[in-house]
């Protein structure tokens, strides 16, 4: 498994995508926002291919950090695998661009560039533990909601690809979840961390960022770094119920959090990019809103 650096805003360690390699040619997981598109052909060059010779794209959800480029290689032939809830706004994806767009407003073009409609006849949609075989190689699917309900993580003979249900992890630093709107469910999430673990993984590739060999201690850790956000969270929806409210507060958690795990005053920033404060923020709010009505 080759990890592909794909530079986010310039900044290393951010966003990775993963080339897998089988009989049958290489296997992308995850394609990243198409505004790095430079970056990803520049990893496939450094590995001796192109966007043309990428068949086979393993998308772990549709979020535009993880599939906005997705378009771009089922325009050059590949076939895009995904999970069936995520499958629709892949062919119309009015509604998520949309959704996007109430997140990210004027930066949208900056942030994550083109995103265009796939042909269904290019998409492949699948189920809960079902297995592919490309090239010898065995590639399954665990539908793993908790950060998005059309979440899957892959798992190959290498270890299993996690997208953001590993959480957000930079170099030392704790495994954090990130939790943007809509459908952060903390419930499901802790549920799939679990269905993770019965995988027995001695390595994890997440997103945000890198490959992991403590994978059962990460995915622990992870456990547990939810339960004490759930804990902090819904107490502060109770006494400041409004975002603009509780940001600064949740902001100043986060940073203590990071440095009490890490001590690496850096982090801070680059985990800010990662898995901006405010954006989960906003989608635990919307959570607890729903459970508490």
């Amino acid at each position: 498994m080759k990890l592909i650096d794909l530079n986010f805003m310039d900044t290393p360690n951010s966003i990775a995508v993963y080339l897998y390699e089988t009989n049958d040619g290489p296997v992308l997981f995850e394609t990243g926002p198409y505004s790095c598109i430079k970056y990803l052909e520049k990893g496939l060059a450094d590995a001796g291919y192109t966007s043309n010779d990428i068949k086979h794209v393993f998308l772990t959800h549709i979020h535009l950090d993880h599939a906005g480029a997705a378009w771009h290689f089922a325009a050059k032939g590949a076939q895009i695998y995904v999970h069936p809830k995520g499958l629709a706004h892949l062919i119309d994806p009015t509604k998520l661009v949309a959704s996007a767009s109430k997140i990210y407003g004027g930066q949208m073009d900056l942030l994550w560039g083109k995103f265009e409609p796939i042909p269904e006849k290019q998409l492949t949609s699948i189920e809960h533990n079902q297995e592919v075989t490309i090239g010898g190689k065995i590639i399954k699917s665990l539908h793993t909601p908790g950060h998005a309900v059309h979440h899957t993580a892959w798992v190959t003979h290498e270890g299993i690809v996690c997208g953001d249900v590993a959480g957000v992890r930079i170099a030392n630093g704790p495994a954090m979840p990130p939790c943007p709107p809509p459908d952060i469910h903390l419930d499901n999430w802790i549920e799939s961390l679990d269905i993770l673990l019965d995988e027995n993984p001695e390595k994890i590739f997440i997103a945000h960022f890198g490959e992991f060999d403590n994978a059962k201690e990460h995915l622990e850790a992870l456990k547990q770094e939810i339960i004490i956000w759930d804990k902090f969270v819904s107490e502060l929806y109770k006494t400041k119920p409004l975002v603009k409210q509780a940001i600064s507060t949740f902001e100043e958690w986060i940073e203590t959090r990071i440095l009490s795990i890490s001590n690496e005053p850096e982090l801070v920033s680059l985990y800010a990019i990662a898995n901006p404060t405010w954006i989960s923020i906003n989608g635990l709010y919307r959570y607890y809103s729903k459970k508490f009505s």
